[in-house]
């Protein structure tokens, strides 16, 4: 296995062991107290974060973790960095509803080398190394060879609450049900992407897009084969506002659909 993988893989198990004694000792934390859940949140995001970054430090002192979208710059250098999004799926964590999850990826020369997503609770790790394809508790994964819009199911998410986007999202909406495609909305975009990744969704779509966000299901999705793009056919995601994934095959029924 790849040693650095193996790094990863014992960085996000820990900081995932941390996640469920939390998830299991909270009482359901007040919804409607904003400032207070927002709080417990924070430090439950600054403490995985920090777990994740003493492990993998530990092995490799001189990488460099890049902690918010604000420095965000992959320039082609040797230098390896991390992105560790720490809890996708907080208003679920934050209901008790068990459905969300930990990502990071390692970025080398301007291009993620590893991808992981670990789900806590059902103790599912989604993995992907450049070139050596994707997987799921060790197991090779690929994309549904699906190409017809007839029984697919969507996963949707909106991450937006700009008044276009939202309207830009119903219009989307409307169309996915005129033609009868069946869809989820799950409340964690990580976990969304994984299970495209394992054939277990049929495609992907957002409206409303933060790359620092995707990052860390990007390869996986490319070595699970699948392809992204946003609304208009374009696959420069540093350049997206919204997104659409899926094979290939699909991802093409998907965007002429979406075009209309």
């Amino acid at each position: 296995m790849n040693p650095m993988l193996n790094i990863a893989i014992k960085a996000i198990r820990s900081a995932g062991n941390f996640l469920i004694q939390k998830y299991v000792n909270y009482t359901k934390l007040d919804i409607n107290n904003i400032t207070k859940s927002s709080l417990a949140i924070a430090n439950i995001n600054r403490s995985m974060k920090l777990i994740i970054m003493q492990v993998i430090q530990k092995y490799y002192p001189n990488h460099i973790f890049i902690k918010n979208k604000y420095k965000l710059h992959f320039t082609k250098s040797n230098n390896t960095k991390w992105v560790i999004n720490s809890l996708d799926g907080v208003d679920n964590f934050i209901r008790k509803f068990p459905h969300f999850s930990i990502s990071i990826a390692a970025i080398v020369n301007g291009r993620s080398v590893i991808s992981l997503i670990y789900d806590p609770i059902r103790n599912d790790l989604f993995s992907a190394v450049r070139g050596n394809g994707a997987q799921l508790n060790s197991f090779r994964i690929r994309s549904n060879s699906i190409c017809k819009l007839e029984n697919i199911v969507l996963a949707l998410s909106l991450k937006s609450k700009l008044n276009n986007d939202i309207i830009l999202y119903k219009k989307v909406l409307n169309k996915l049900i005129n033609s009868h495609i069946d869809f989820r909305y799950t409340g964690s975009s990580s976990l969304d992407l994984a299970y495209l990744a394992a054939g277990k969704i049929d495609g992907y779509l957002q409206v409303g897009f933060n790359y620092f966000d995707f990052i860390s299901n990007e390869l996986l999705l490319i070595e699970s084969g699948n392809i992204l793009s946003d609304f208009i056919g374009k696959s420069d995601c540093l350049l997206f506002n919204n997104v659409i994934c899926g094979n290939p095959r699909l991802l093409k029924e998907l965007l002429i659909l979406v075009k209309e």
